[in-house]
Order: C-alpha cells, then structure tokens, then sequence
C-alpha cells in the first residue's frame, strides 16, 4: 500500500512539473489579399500535443489534439445570447467600479505576465497603393522608420522581418503578419501569488467573502 501511495505521488508530481514546465505558443495570422481575408488565433501547449485555433472572422473554434483535429465550435450564437442577458441584468443592477488600488495591481500584474513571454517570430508584408502617389510613398517612410527602430532597440532581427511594396501606379491594400510568442506557466507562479498577497486583493477578499 505504501509503495502504491509513492508511485501514486511521484506521477502527481511528474505531471505537475510536466504542466508547469511545457510551453506554451500563442501565434496570430492576420492575412488580407483580394478578394479574402482572414484572421486566426492559436493556442498550442504541451510540447505541441494541444491545439486551440480561433478563426475571428468565422467565429470558429477548433480543438486539436496530436496533430488531428476533434471538435469545431461555432460560438458566435452563444456569445449572442450572452450580451442579450448582459444586456437585460444590466437593467437592475447598478455599475460597481472596482477600487484604484485594486486597478494598480492588475495593471502591475498584467505587465509582469507580458514580460514572461519571449518573442519567436514577427512577420509583416504589406502591399500598399494609394490613390495618390505620394500618400502611397509617405507610407512607405513610415514602416521604414519602424524597422529603424526596432533595428536601434537591438530587438533580434533574425526573429523579426517587417517588408513594404510600394504601388505607385494601383491601389491596392494588402496584407500578412504573423507574430509568434511562448511562454510557461511555471513562469506565473511568482506573479499571481504577489497579486493574491497584494493588500488590495485580501481587502477585497475580505469585505466580499468574509464580511
């Protein structure tokens, strides 16, 4: 029995570290050439095992796991049935804005999440005319100048390509962008447990649930 109890442990606690150490990807694929568009947003965990895509445009949903996938949800129905009801209790109960030292807290806790994350790719072409040459050409200087500026800020320029073609002579607007960043949830530990033990949080939790 004790032996069963420690195998039993050390399968929890390979799972856990299992969790808390496999990363995870977050990827956005924007793309808009004539005559489509499309926008996707992907969740991929546990070493590539999981994979959450959200088509924006379609408002669809799709799990896959290990490479196949097993379930495609339209959730735009629910999310309407869901303002509607928004919408109907917000009749009877009053705005309750939450305190501004509660605010600092979620601001700091949202930074310090953003900054766990490390950037694998950012990708952007963009094909661009105007109706008027020089509007087409101001433009142009534009992204020029961001890529001089992420080029100054020492950001790795292996991981991130930024290109713009010029139409002069057609109007045209499109374009491909892709950015790609990881993260792991042992990396949100630290983060949470100071939110949680923040004063502003444990007043909260006080005069809510212990009141």
């Amino acid at each position: 029995m004790a032996l069963l109890l420690t195998v039993l442990i050390l399968i929890l606690i390979l799972v856990t570290l299992s969790i808390l150490f496999s990363p995870f990807h977050i990827g956005l694929y924007v793309e808009k050439t004539r005559p489509t568009a499309k926008a996707d947003l992907d969740f991929i965990w546990f070493w590539k095992t999981f994979r959450l895509r959200f088509r924006v445009l379609k408002n669809e949903l799709s799990i896959y796991l290990f490479g196949k996938r097993i379930r495609t949800m339209n959730i735009s129905s629910g999310n309407e049935k869901k303002k509607r009801k928004e919408k109907v209790s917000s009749k009877d109960n009053s705005i309750s804005v939450p305190p501004i030292d509660l605010i600092r807290s979620l601001l700091k806790l949202s930074i310090e999440v953003l900054r766990t994350f490390s950037l694998e790719k950012i990708y952007l072409k963009i094909d661009i005319g105007t109706d008027d040459p020089a509007t087409t050409g101001m433009i142009a200087g534009y992204v020029h100048t961001l890529k001089s500026i992420i080029a100054n800020r020492k950001i790795d320029t292996g991981k991130t390509t930024i290109t713009i073609q010029p139409y002069f002579n057609e109007e045209r607007y499109d374009i491909k962008g892709e950015l790609k960043i990881k993260s792991q949830l042992k990396n949100y530990i630290v983060p949470l447990l100071r939110f949680m033990l923040s004063r502003p949080v444990k007043t909260v939790i006080k005069n809510k649930i212990f009141r």
